[in-house]
């Protein structure tokens, strides 16, 4: 039988990574995170929007996940 009040905690947990896209950079060797919406900033200006870092994609799963935003 299936758990559904478990399975609508996992919903919404990964409710906050649907906006965030992540980029390995293998000449830096390090992971990025950032919003969807600035995905062409992120490839043409990076300076100008904010992003997450760090040297394994999950490191930044977890950050995401324990309440670290991207604004």
């Amino acid at each position: 039988m299936i758990n559904y009040k478990r399975n609508k905690m996992a919903r919404k947990e990964l409710e906050q990574f649907h906006d965030v896209l992540f980029h390995y950079n293998p000449y830096e060797d390090i992971w990025y995170a950032f919003k969807r919406s600035d995905a062409n900033d992120y490839f043409s200006d990076r300076a100008n929007i904010n992003v997450l870092k760090g040297s394994s994609i999950k490191e930044l799963v977890s950050a995401i996940s324990h309440g670290i935003t991207i604004d």
